[in-house]
């Protein structure tokens, strides 16, 4: 991997311990930036360096809450192997008014400490000792351990001190593994005296704030940021570390003018910036059931960018979960958003409850002086939750891929589920890719299966697969002349409706046959190209979908055919997608009512929504307001009062999931993974 100059990083001591101290003695306290002029120590700064790359930290202290809980001590860790002159910075500026604690907060009954702080930066107009991620680390014991990421982190529900609301998480200046002599620059000789930890604080990866603000999470020179920070507090009281890191960079240009572009990439932190994990949906209290986890993160430098996550979580699974991260785009310099998606297992078959796991991210490059240390970490949470389908009626169709071979992405294959045994059974035995399959359709009684088979990729030379619910017969249904496309049953389970043309590209017609191929009959040619005919539950009207090309005009359209006056009426359409109309078998205060997926919030774009409609008012609307990215493929239930549906989650896996309209409840079908999709309910009848 080629080198890359790390960021110089000064480290800024943000000064949550004084503020407590200003609550007591009511003094001031003068926290500033470093500047250039103040002095080095000759004995430990790099040949040639005018400062020491990487990390630094600028200052340490034990802090002390007493068993009364009244006030907090701190005392500062000094050493003369500080490679920064700390002492001097602090107790010769003038800055009287850099810390005010403008409110603060004790609550007794949830054992919380909550200060709203103000920090000014005491360097008004020199604009080129501007900060970058500022963040001030609450260092204390850790009762949470991740043995494989070897971290160990305080959690305030097995009685650990800790900070309550983290931007995030560092392995930085931790005492076990930052202890005296253990850089190549000694950093710290810990205070020896009443208020410091014997041996130091267990906790290895410890929980800061974030003291900064946009442009590049930056601290400009005069502006003052106020943050909000939230402390346990236990009974007997407490002792715990506070350390700070800032970085810098001088200036590309001096005087900075642009603070966004005039620092380089490198005055910001080499790790993550921002880091947050979110579950697409629970997982079940079900052994071996998945979900996913979805990690976003933001990087402020573009070389050396992550490439892989990591994920640890003890009481699920065994072994450490490795992702890819994939980069996002737009980005721009100085903002680089990476995505990762964890597959998660509830391995252990863990009951309903909330377990803690960790995420790490390692930066693409090492500190020059503190080696592999530039990791981003978070504490996540997955959500597990008990799991009890509502009773289904009737049957369903849907398609999901079979393996072949060992590490295959599988071939598509039909399935039949009980809806109210949950029993799935493969009905089709696809080995390879030599066919396209699609639509697959079961008719309101329940007995037969439909699927769209074309001989290619293409979607020529299209035929119609029929097979009996019992296993056997099958019918392969082709034309007699022309292609056909889509189908489906008849309300009377015997006939179907499909699709038909002279070439895939006009499939005007409207044909009816049998199951067994027989009665081949044409009985209406639409105004444009049909796809996904749809018979209403009483058999007088058929909803589809017709795309209208000419040069002057494109768009699609839900339409209605009535048999009885042979007329087609479009319902709603535009320059948008429409597909896969359902009608309900029975009506909706007292109403027909169609659901469709439509792309129309986003035309030609990325989301998929379900919309329903009154055939005869129009009225309807959005069905479902879920964060999924796409929704499709929907059926209605046999009782009306909910929809099947293709689910896709974040990472776009599609699984099949049942939305109740009456309660707004969702219920996932098939397995996270599966990539089952394209469900049709039988009506029952």
């Amino acid at each position: 991997m080629p080198d890359r100059k790390p960021s110089s990083q000064i480290a800024a001591l943000l000064f949550i311990a004084a503020i407590l101290t200003i609550l007591i003695s009511a003094c001031g306290s003068n926290q500033n930036a470093v500047t250039p002029d103040t002095p080095l120590n000759p004995d430990r700064t790099p040949v040639g360096s005018e400062m020491r790359t990487g990390h630094n930290l600028w200052g340490y202290w034990n802090c002390y809450i007493p068993p009364t809980l009244d006030t907090i001590e701190f005392l500062p860790a000094r050493s003369g192997e500080f490679h920064l002159n700390t002492r001097r910075f602090l107790e010769d500026t003038i800055c009287k008014d850099c810390l005010t604690l403008l409110s603060l907060e004790k609550d007794y009954t949830d054992m919380v400490m909550t200060a709203e702080v103000r920090i000014t930066h005491p360097f008004a107009g020199n604009p080129k000792f501007t900060g970058f991620d500022v963040r001030g680390i609450v260092i204390s014991d850790g009762s949470l351990y991740f043995p494989l990421l070897d971290a160990r982190v305080p959690d305030a529900s097995q009685g650990d001190f800790t900070l309550l609301n983290p931007d995030g998480w560092t392995r930085l200046w931790n005492t076990k593994e930052f202890a005296p002599g253990s850089a190549p620059f000694p950093i710290l000789e810990y205070s020896k005296g009443k208020y410091a930890a014997p041996g130091g604080f267990t906790g290895t990866v410890n929980p800061y704030i974030e003291f900064s603000q946009e442009p590049r999470s930056c601290f400009p020179a005069g502006a003052s940021i106020t943050r909000e920070l939230k402390l346990t507090l236990k009974p007997g009281g407490a002792i715990f570390g506070y350390a700070v890191d800032a970085s810098w960079e001088p200036p590309t240009v001096d005087p900075p003018v642009d603070l966004k572009t005039d620092f380089p990439e490198s005055a910001n932190a080499l790790e993550p910036w921002l880091l947050t994990v979110w579950q697409s949906e629970p997982l079940k209290d079900q052994a071996g059931d998945t979900a996913t986890e979805i990690v976003r993160m933001i990087e402020r430098q573009d070389e050396g960018l992550p490439e892989y996550t990591y994920m640890e979580c003890p009481l699920l699974w065994d072994g450490v979960i490795q992702s890819m991260l994939w980069i996002e785009w737009p980005n721009e310099p100085f903002w680089y958003p990476l995505t990762s998606f964890f597959p998660v297992v509830n391995q252990t078959g863990a009951p309903e409850g909330s377990y803690p796991a960790m995420v790490l991210v390692k930066d693409g490059f090492t500190d020059a002086n503190l080696g592999d240390i530039n990791h981003r970490y978070e504490l996540a949470y997955v959500q597990v939750q008990h799991y009890v389908l509502p009773p289904f009626t009737g049957k369903a169709v849907y398609l999901a891929p079979v393996p072949v071979d060992p590490g295959s992405d599988g071939v598509p294959n039909m399935f039949l589920l009980d809806m109210v045994t949950m029993e799935e059974t493969q009905v089709t035995d696809y080995t390879t890719f030599e066919n396209y399959i699609e639509e697959p359709r079961i008719n309101a009684q329940g007995s037969r299966m439909l699927l769209t088979v074309y001989g290619d990729t293409m979607q020529m030379n299209g035929s119609l697969e029929v097979y009996d619910v019992s296993g056997s017969p099958s019918w392969v249904i082709t034309p007699p002349d022309g292609v056909l496309g889509t189908a489906d049953f008849h309300p009377d389970g015997d006939h179907i409706v499909v699709a038909a043309g002279v070439s895939f590209e006009n499939l005007t017609d409207l044909v009816s046959v049998k199951y067994d191929g027989t009665g081949w009959t044409k009985f209406a040619t639409a105004p444009g190209t049909v796809r996904f005919p749809r018979c209403s539950p009483d058999g007088t009207r058929i909803a589809m979908v017709i795309t209208i090309m000419d040069p002057y005009n494109y768009e699609t359209g839900l339409w209605i055919y009535d048999v009885d006056t042979s007329q087609f009426t479009k319902l709603v359409g535009g320059q948008y997608n429409i597909e896969c109309p359902s009608w309900s078998p029975v009506k909706i205060g007292g109403a027909d009512s169609i659901v469709y997926q439509t792309d129309q919030n986003d035309p030609g774009g990325f989301f998929v929504d379900l919309y329903t409609i009154n055939p005869d008012t129009l009225e309807g609307g959005l069905l479902i307001d879920d964060d999924a990215p796409m929704d499709k493929h929907p059926s209605y239930s046999p009782d009306g009062l909910s929809v099947m549906y293709t689910r896709f989650s974040q990472s776009l896996t599609p699984g099949v999931w049942v939305y109740m309209t009456d309660t707004k409840q969702t219920y996932q079908i098939t397995k996270d993974g599966s990539f089952a999709n394209s469900p049709c309910w039988s009506w029952d009848w």
